[in-house]
């Protein structure tokens, strides 16, 4: 038996015995990616927040990543696995080496505002007709950044900063993001991007809040 048929193994006999079923969807655009049309099945899994599989560290503050002992043979990147710890999407498979998974917990829509569009609505993105939609109804993962921006126009020393979030989703096939494209989350919350990062395992970005 070969040692990736042995490892492959090992996660089907953990994941069975201390998983839970989780729904799995296999996404091809980033328009409703957990829709029904995208599900491809189901799949045991357990997930770990200590990433090293050691199972002796509980979830903590802003940490969205999680390790998976899930079959790595039925999940791909881009994949979202949701269940009864929530809903996670596949950031690697590695060979011989745990799922990296990232936990979801907001949703997002994202445009681009049309260039020369400036006007009421354009920096909260409630002018629909001066946008081009993104992408539709993502799960992802929105934390608080360390800081806040002051706003230029502020005047007070009691006044509050501007929240500012890291937000980690899946690179969908023909999407690419840039800065200033804005994001609508499902708290209603509008964000302009201001850094904008692609890798392996997704996009990282920045995100300001413009308004509430």
């Amino acid at each position: 038996m070969s040692l990736q048929n042995a490892y492959i193994r090992l996660n089907v006999k953990w994941a069975g015995k201390l998983g839970s079923v989780y729904n799995q969807y296999r996404p091809t655009s980033g328009t409703n990616p957990t829709g029904q049309q995208y599900q491809i099945g189901s799949v045991e899994a357990l997930f770990d927040a200590s990433i090293s599989l050691g199972f002796n560290a509980p979830s903590k503050y802003a940490n969205p990543l999680f390790a998976a002992i899930v079959n790595p043979a039925a999940v791909q990147p881009l994949d979202y696995l949701i269940g009864a710890e929530g809903t996670f999407f596949v950031a690697s498979t590695e060979p011989l080496k745990p799922i990296l998974c990232v936990n979801c917990n907001r949703i997002g829509t994202f445009f681009r505002p049309t260039p020369g569009a400036a006007g009421p609505g354009y920096y909260g993105g409630d002018k629909a007709s001066s946008r081009t939609t993104l992408m539709t109804g993502v799960p992802l993962s929105q934390l608080q950044g360390t800081k806040g921006e002051r706003n230029a126009a502020e005047q007070l020393p009691t006044d509050s900063r501007l929240q500012w979030s890291e937000i980690l989703l899946p690179a969908f096939p023909g999407v690419t993001l840039r800065q200033a494209d804005r994001l609508t989350d499902d708290l209603g919350r509008n964000f302009v991007v201001s850094a904008v990062e692609l890798s392996d395992l997704g996009w990282r970005l920045t995100a300001e809040l413009v308004d509430v």
